[in-house]
């Protein structure tokens, strides 16, 4: 996890290389618990690419994490209209509202 975070500093400026480690480093904090920071970085690849449905359902994931219920289903809201073809997107549009131990991140 923590090279998928020194990896981002060296495609800094790389364009989609910079993109794809971006949303890679946001899944290492998020495998390591570190929401706040996996939002931020899930958070600038969606002001690069606001199309991206993966980004918007990771920081969904994490907001979920968090507590922060009503951005995480807006994320999952966004995801889905983006594609609505992933399932999983449906399945945690749910998972807000219903009280949980954990949660597997999905990736």
């Amino acid at each position: 996890a923590e090279d998928g975070i020194r990896d981002v500093e060296r495609s800094r400026g790389l364009g989609d290389v910079y993109k794809r480690q971006l949303h890679n480093r946001g899944i290492s904090y998020q495998r390591m618990e570190e929401f706040d920071l996996a939002i931020e970085d899930f958070s600038k690849v969606i002001k690069i690419t606001p199309d991206n449905a993966n980004a918007y359902f990771n920081r969904g994931c994490c907001y979920d994490r968090v507590k922060e219920l009503d951005l995480a289903i807006a994320d999952y809201s966004k995801a889905l209209e983006l594609d609505g073809t992933e399932p999983v997107s449906y399945t945690h549009l749910t998972l807000p509202t219903i009280p949980r131990v954990q949660i597997q991140v999905v990736t």
